[in-house]
């Protein structure tokens, strides 16, 4: 510890010292000289206010006297204008006072004195009969002979300032005008100023006080003195001017202000307490916050003293860091190692720093050549580029063996020396491991091929480096590739696809291909320079068949599989990956489900294209709004020519497309959830008509469609009942068509969901019939009491012997299973007498109406109630 101190002497703490005394001192004497500019700068301040205010109170009453002397010059020359015509009457005194008064808003009272009579009205031009004011007024003006203002005086309670002008009138006579300034003109300053603990005056130029706030009484009959001189209009007195018995308010700074226009002073004066208190309380701050600096350095030096004590401590702390950290650290001093800690010799292959001591940094650094020659001060260069500090990584050698070794340096150089401290971590296996997750996250780890995010990237690269020449993007699914897996095994599963990425890198390396692994069993291929051309994409296709195809052993057996693919081109069917793969896959969905090799996209085949998704929020806004409609077709009884029916018709009239059919927009809704609702909406519009018609007395059985998706919905059968129980309509009124494929979707649950409904008591038929593939014997056991003819039966059956065998064999069938048959499309008569020749129960088609809205039905029956 006495070696940190060795080259201080006494003499040098005697200086610092010293040194912290004249600091304390220059302190104290910095306090002293701002605490005196605060105290001169706060009284310069103070005396600028008075001022300004006292010339603010000099210019409000100057305004004031201003109006009233107007008054009394308009009097005068009113009484003087009526005197050279003739003697001047009491109501001539009266009109002109009156009249002057009227445009006087500031003087509380206007007279005249001719004489001993004492002419004089109030603010509101009322004659003043008071004698004792008058005398008042008398006595006031005549203690101040000669003066434009006189003494003040009560009127009514209230102070008030005559102000008076002498005139002569032809014949030697004299009369004064005058007015009264009330005292109330000034209430407001006085209120503020008293507020701020000052005091105002007026005072005559001979030193009479005519007006002083706040407090008037005491200096009603005081009398005249001088007043005080003044500097600049700035004075101070042991005592104010205008201050009452209350408020003896001691060393006062005021101002006097004197009228250019009129015989009078304006005094405004505040207490010296009001700048010297709050000096006194800010050099009380100061003189703590000087005490609290004091201390706090007082604490610093303490505080320093232990920092010094422990100085060694820390040496002794920071040399065991050194030699306990993990990464290699060594000191460098004129560009030679000084010291090494057991990490550096571990990282290094040495037994201890001397090994390394007085080495060069740069000799680490390579591993083939001789150190002499690698002397260049690369790592300092590096570590003067970059100010000081540094941080690059590096191929670094062991001592020991030779071996190379990735090392991330970090370097710092030490402020005012020539040592550095370069930290060496070996990051080898660190940067295996990120090379490897790298590798994953754009790799199939199964087949080493790329990963969608791969291939995606390189279609994206290849688009924005060079847009112009067309590519192909196919994707590959394997067929039967989950009956390899369930069959042999998900390991099988994967030598399949391995091998077949392995085929399919070999087929794309000499076309400058792109091949990855897309997930599952999918493929994807970027295949530049191929045009939209028929024959290319089948040669392209066929040979990626034929490749895929080849036999493939596995476990004494040869599998042969193969491919359903789909192609999309830039930039014919997208501009991005990610459209390009889509479009690809939907093409390669298309080739599955037809069970061919390959297939071009095709806008036709797109069920998610943007106008599909446009059309899919139209209508669902069009369900919850009730912007759908229906349309109804009647049936005919052909025994009797009766309506007996009706067929419920769904119509959607949109917007900007019109009147839409409902094959433009159910099978939309079937393949969505949007069936539910939209089955909902036309159960309850078609009962509801139900009731409507049936208050008219218009008896009718309405039809409504089922679809496959309707028979699987476990909540049908509450929506039917719901609706009905809404409107107050019967099951018996409604029927329910279904066709033979609905049926044959699932059989099981098909007849548990209609026999339900049979159960309430509405009609089953089966729509289309003789189009499906559904079994007499499975036919038998629903329980439907009506069968639909499809048209394409009915359109030819007079012209047509093979139709009318079918129609005939079908109407025998249903009759013996005690089943109504309903022909629908009937549109020639040949075709209605046809059917009626031939057994048939009800026809429907445009032979007898066409589809209508429900009013327009109503006007059809009411029509043809008519003509029968």
């Amino acid at each position: 510890m006495q070696s940190l101190f060795a080259p201080r002497t006494r003499q040098d703490w005697h200086m610092v010292t010293l040194l912290g005394l004249v600091l304390c001192i220059g302190a104290v004497v910095l306090l002293v000289w701002e605490s005196w500019g605060d105290y001169t700068q706060s009284e310069r301040e103070t005396e600028q206010r008075v001022y300004s205010a006292a010339g603010m109170i000099e210019a409000h009453f100057g305004v004031t006297l201003q109006q009233s002397k107007a008054s009394i010059d308009s009097v005068a020359t009113a009484l003087l204008w009526k005197r050279q015509s003739g003697p001047i009457a009491g109501a001539d005194y009266m009109d002109a006072l009156r009249n002057a008064m009227s445009f006087d808003p500031q003087s509380n009272s206007l007279f005249v004195l001719a004489g001993d009579d004492v002419w004089m009205v109030d603010d509101r031009a009322r004659m003043e009969g008071s004698l004792q004011v008058q005398q008042r007024l008398r006595d006031a003006l005549a203690a101040s002979p000669g003066q434009i203002f006189a003494a003040p005086m009560q009127r009514h309670g209230e102070w008030q300032v005559p102000m008076s002008y002498r005139y002569t009138l032809r014949d030697g006579k004299t009369m004064t005008v005058g007015a009264l300034v009330p005292y109330a003109n000034l209430q407001r300053i006085s209120a503020w100023i008293d507020r701020h603990a000052g005091a105002i005056g007026i005072f005559r130029a001979d030193g009479l006080p005519l007006m002083c706030a706040p407090d008037m009484n005491g200096h009603t009959n005081a009398p005249v003195q001088p007043l005080p001189a003044v500097r600049n209009g700035i004075g101070s007195a042991d005592q104010g001017l205008c201050q009452g018995p209350s408020r003896q308010d001691h060393d006062v700074v005021f101002a006097l202000v004197g009228s250019r226009d009129f015989p009078f002073v304006a005094y405004f004066g505040v207490p010296k307490a009001s700048y010297t208190q709050p000096w006194v309380e800010r050099l009380g701050w100061r003189l703590s916050s000087f005490l609290v600096y004091g201390l706090v350095i007082a604490l610093f030096v303490a505080g320093l003293r232990r920092i010094v004590r422990h100085l060694v401590d820390d040496k002794r702390f920071y040399r065991e860091l050194f030699d306990t950290v993990n990464d290699g650290l060594l000191i460098v001093e004129h560009g030679r190692i000084s010291s090494a800690n057991p990490a550096a010799c571990a990282v290094f292959g040495v037994r201890d720093a001397g090994e390394l001591v007085g080495l060069t940094p740069s000799a680490l650094f390579h591993p083939e050549l001789d150190e002499d020659a690698y002397r260049a001060p690369g790592v300092e260069r590096d570590l003067a580029s970059s100010g000081g500090w540094g941080r690059f990584s590096a191929r670094m050698r062991r001592r020991d063996n030779g071996a190379m070794f990735d090392a991330e340096v970090r370097g710092a150089a030490l402020p005012h020396t020539a040592t550095q401290l370069l930290a060496i971590r070996d990051v080898s296996e660190e940067r295996r491991y990120l090379a490897q997750q790298e590798f994953l996250a754009s790799h199939d780890p199964l087949t080493e091929l790329p990963n969608r995010y791969a291939l995606m990237h390189r279609i994206d690269s290849r688009i924005a480096t060079t847009p112009g020449p067309s590519f192909a993007v196919c994707v590959l699914d394997l067929n039967r590739f989950k009956e390899i897996n369930d069959t042999l095994g998900h390991g099988v599963g994967d030598q399949v696809l391995q091998a077949i990425g392995e085929r399919l890198s070999q087929w794309a390396h000499g076309r400058d291909a792109e091949v990855a692994r897309l997930g599952g069993d999918e493929l994807g291929l970027l295949v530049p320079g191929l045009m939209l051309c028929v024959n290319e994409v089948a040669e392209l296709c066929a040979s990626l068949s034929a490749r895929v195809g080849l036999p493939l052993p596995v476990e004494e057996m040869q599998l042969e599989v193969s491919a359903s693919i789909g192609v999309a081109f830039y930039p014919e069917h997208g501009r991005e990956a990610s459209e390009l793969l889509r479009c690809a896959d939907v093409a390669m969905y298309d080739a599955k489900q037809r069970r061919v090799p390959h297939r071009v996209y095709d806008a036709d085949l797109d069920h998610h294209s943007r106008e599909r998704l446009a059309l899919y929020t139209e209508l669902s806004h069009a369900i919850r709004d009730g912007g759908l409609t229906l349309y109804y077709q009647p049936k005919q009884s052909l025994r009797d020519g009766r309506i007996v029916g009706v067929e419920a018709l769904l119509r959607w009239p949109h917007p900007q497309r019109g009147l839409m059919p409902p094959g433009a927009f159910v099978p939309l809704a079937e393949n969505s959830e949007l069936i539910r609702p939209m089955t909902a909406w036309v159960i309850g519009a078609a009962i509801r008509q139900l009731a409507a018609w049936q208050r008219e007395g218009i008896v009718l059985c309405c039809a409504i469609n089922l679809s496959a998706r309707n028979l699987l919905d476990p909540g049908l059968l509450e929506t039917i009942e719901a609706a009905l129980l809404r409107y107050g309509v019967t099951a018996e009124s409604l029927e329910f068509e279904v066709t033979e494929s609905t049926l044959m979707e699932d059989p099981h649950i098909a007849l548990e969901r209609l026999s339900r409904i049979h159960a309430l008591g509405a009609r089953l038929s089966i729509d289309d019939y003789g189009t499906g593939y559904s079994s007499l014997a499975y036919l038998k056991r629903l329980p439907v009491q009506a069968l639909k003819i499809d048209r394409t039966f009915v359109s030819q059956v007079a012209n047509s012997p093979p139709d009318a065998i079918i129609v005939r064999s079908t109407i025998t069938l249903a009759h013996n299973f005690g089943l109504t048959v309903i022909a629908e499309g009937v549109e020639h008569a040949a075709d209605r007498d046809a059917l009626a020749a031939l057994g048939c129960d009800v026809i429907q088609g445009y032979l007898l109406a066409r589809p209508m809205p429900a009013a327009a039905l109503s006007e059809w029956l009411a029509l043809r109630e008519e003509t029968r």
